[in-house]
């Protein structure tokens, strides 16, 4: 298991999302990636400008010199990850966005 995961997420932006304007995401995670919808800024991550390197190595600095930082944005991404990543959710939030976009074609 890591301790610091760092996700630049500068190659796969959203469909019609501009690469650049996503945020890089620095995680105390113990999830597999942390996707910037898993992180919750200054709780279970922190989130810097995209392709800003300093403020994106501060962040990585910030976590990784900081053990207790590190072990409570660990646990609240677990936490988070528990919660709000299970199938069950995932499929509620697809039925969700299904009704949404057929409700705009009705």
């Amino acid at each position: 298991m890591r301790d610091v995961s760092v996700d630049p997420a500068r190659a796969a932006a959203p469909s019609g999302t501009d690469a650049d304007t996503i945020p890089a995401a620095v995680a105390a995670s113990v999830v597999a990636r942390p996707a910037i919808e898993a992180v919750v800024e200054g709780e279970t991550g922190l989130l810097v400008p995209a392709g800003d390197a300093a403020a994106l190595a501060a962040a990585v600095g910030r976590i990784a010199g900081d053990g207790g930082l590190r072990a409570a944005m660990g646990a609240a991404g677990h936490g988070r990850a528990l919660a709000a990543f299970t199938a069950a959710e995932m499929a509620r939030a697809v039925e969700a966005t299904y009704v949404e976009l057929l409700g705009r074609h009705a």
